[in-house]
């Protein structure tokens, strides 16, 4: 087909119309970019600055662009904002499809790739979800926070933990208790541990306080359910949830100095209020229920930015019941349990001297295979995977050195002049003046393993088996500051 003008157009006359369709494009140009640039800085910046105060406006500015994910920003800032959202069980599950499937994600920066996989997956799960937190009944979890500065067997030693009640997304009750408390309310109430702990635990008796301190799985986190609902039976627990503090160093600039400042009120407590009890928390829980709430939007925007690091490394572990065979896998693949696995070696302390400087250990891991090629990849401090297992004799040493630094020494003279206190011996042993550590380590290697070749810086030591590993126990004693302990052990895989 031909066209044919009888008078062509000339370049003159089409002048006015190319240059208002060239406006025209150059500002929706401008409107595009301003448009992107207004939310990636306001939801997706990589720092997160001001996200919750403007996930509203950035919600109702998208509008137009995609529906459904406006809703979802909209629904999410009623969470934050601690109100109340009518939520279905389709609604959700349109929601969470919506926010994994929507082309608008593109805009997340690059620290946010590990989001889109994992939004894609958790949409999967829309009916777990609902059940855990918008079901027709209030549920109940244990909130455990875990301080890095005690080692146990399953990371760290609880010293305190919340109740928290959620109905329809909201939380309706936050209650933090003293860990202590069950035992005091039922000393009597314990569950019996397995044969093999016969070696450091004296009748197998597992009392609340103990829960984390044998098994080092799973198992530890529903000890703790059923210990608590045996000391309350008229309540009923969801799940049981493990944070900890350095993960709340991560989110929180001043929460180091913020958490040695209730270390040094609990330890010193007696002397502060000048009278001794066996309650020693009563300003630590006041004041972190005020500091966690105060700091509310911090923490949430922290959790968005950092969370890949945070799963990554452990610091958030749980244990739900009642939940799908899928959903159990999701949590298992993304670190959110601890369960033994037969390609890792798992190497746990227990803090037996009763203070609070681990967090001062540098420990370091070596292992070698016959060629003494290096096989480890570290993945965590308690948990080492090997680059292959095979019919090989492998050498590990592992170093603990102690390292208060004099910056610990300078902030606990400083809390002893605001609180115009002087610790004595007591205080002085668990907060640091007189920085040793003695401490029985666990090792937990393939069932298949046979350990040989122990030597150095050692004391009652034990090898043992347990069902899913071949075990060895041993203790070590760091006398002073600065001094480092070196162990060495082979084992063999058959």
């Amino acid at each position: 087909m031909q066209f044919w003008f009888a008078n062509p157009p000339t370049y003159r006359q089409f002048r006015p119309t190319l240059v208002i369709i060239l406006v025209v494009v150059t500002v929706l140009s401008i409107f595009l970019v301003k448009f992107i640039g207004l939310v990636r800085s306001s939801i997706f910046a990589r720092d997160l600055t001001g996200m919750i105060e403007s996930l509203q406006t950035a919600s109702v500015s998208i509008a137009w662009l995609s529906p459904n994910l406006a809703q979802s920003g909209i629904i999410l800032d009623s969470i934050i904002q601690g109100e109340s959202y009518d939520l279905t069980g389709d609604d959700l599950r349109v929601l969470l499809e919506t926010m994994s499937n929507n082309a608008i994600l593109w805009l997340l920066p690059d620290t946010f790739d590990w989001l889109k996989p994992m939004l894609k997956e958790i949409s999967q799960f829309s009916d777990d979800i609902y059940s855990l937190l918008w079901f027709t009944q209030e549920q109940s979890y244990l909130v455990v926070l875990q301080n890095t500065n005690e080692s146990r067997p399953n990371w760290w030693f609880f010293g305190s933990f919340a109740l928290v009640r959620i109905y329809q997304w909201m939380p309706t009750y936050i209650e933090i208790m003293d860990s202590y408390l069950p035992d005091f309310d039922r000393p009597n109430t314990y569950i019996t541990g397995p044969q093999w702990l016969d070696n450091f635990l004296p009748h197998r008796q597992i009392h609340f306080i103990w829960a984390n301190k044998v098994w080092f799985t799973y198992h530890d986190w529903a000890n703790i359910k059923t210990l608590y609902e045996k000391t309350y039976p008229w309540q009923r627990i969801r799940g049981v949830v493990f944070l900890t503090t350095d993960m709340f160093d991560l989110l929180l600039d001043d929460f180091e100095e913020q958490k040695w400042e209730w270390q040094f009120a609990n330890a010193s407590i007696d002397l502060i209020r000048g009278e001794s009890t066996w309650w020693k928390k009563e300003h630590f829980l006041e004041w972190s229920q005020i500091y966690f709430e105060k700091n509310r939007t911090k923490i949430f925007s922290g959790l968005v930015e950092h969370f890949d690091t945070i799963r990554k490394n452990h610091r958030i572990n749980m244990y739900l019941v009642d939940i799908s065979w899928p959903l159990h896998g999701f949590i298992r693949r993304n670190n959110f349990t601890t369960r033994f696995e037969s390609d890792r070696m798992y190497i746990w302390e227990s803090n037996i001297s009763f203070n609070k400087i681990d967090n001062f250990v540098e420990k370091t891991v070596w292992c070698f295979d016959e060629a003494w090629r290096d096989v480890l990849t570290e993945t965590e401090k308690h948990i080492f995977s090997f680059d292959a297992f095979t019919q090989w004799t492998y050498t590990c040493k592992i170093s603990y050195k102690l390292n208060v630094t004099e910056e610990h020494f300078e902030r606990i003279e400083r809390l002893e002049a605001l609180y115009e206190i002087t610790l004595t011996s007591r205080e002085q042993h668990i907060l640091w003046a007189s920085p040793n550590r003695d401490t029985r380590t666990i090792i937990h290697l393939p069932e298949h393993a046979l350990i040989t070749g122990i030597s150095w810086d050692i004391y009652d030591h034990e090898i043992f088996s347990t069902p899913f590993s071949s075990a060895w126990m041993f203790k070590t004693f760091i006398p002073e500051n600065q001094w480092t302990a070196d162990i060495f052990f082979s084992f063999t895989l058959q």
